[in-house]
């Protein structure tokens, strides 16, 4: 299988690529690792932050086939229930600022769940960092984790047609 596994920055794939045998085979205009894990061709994206840079990265990388894409990476808690270094499986993320939502493959997040993965209702995609506690507990009724890039990846491997799914930390 050909999986597409995206991280923003490489500090979000630093922990994952000492633990696999990856190698850099692509500098511009994006980067791209490749390994073999568990009989799986996988390749990881660093696309930059934000949903722009994610964007363009997603839609150079899908240019090669892929048959699963997973977003991953870094996400701010807005549920008080989610503690730090908790994988998060999102079944659905929203578009901040915008009435737009894209779902999670159902089968990608019961592998996810299986794995540890725990399954919360709504990533939120914002166009910047939110960093504020005061704008976090405001955001906290709409999604359960904020982050700034899943919405479009989801998006871009739909338009592809490649199975897709929001799992971050």
């Amino acid at each position: 299988m050909k999986i597409l596994v995206t991280f923003a920055v490489a500090s979000e794939f630093a922990a994952w690529r000492r633990r696999h045998d990856f190698r850099q085979v692509a500098h511009e205009p994006f980067a791209i690792y490749v390994s073999e894990i568990a009989g799986n061709a996988v390749r990881v994206l660093l696309t930059g932050m934000g949903t722009k840079a994610a964007t363009q990265a997603t839609r150079w990388a899908l240019a090669s086939p892929a048959d699963i894409c997973i977003s991953s990476g870094f996400a701010g808690a807005l549920n008080g229930e989610l503690r730090v270094g908790t994988i998060l499986a999102g079944r659905v993320v929203l578009r901040a600022e915008r009435e737009l939502a894209v779902a999670s493959d159902h089968q990608l997040l019961a592998v996810a769940e299986d794995a540890g993965a725990r399954h919360v209702e709504r990533f939120l995609t914002s166009e910047h960092l939110i960093a504020d506690a005061a704008q976090k507990v405001a955001l906290g009724g709409e999604a359960d984790a904020v982050e700034m890039e899943s919405f479009v990846i989801l998006a871009e491997a739909a338009r592809y047609g490649v199975r897709a799914a929001a799992i971050r930390s």
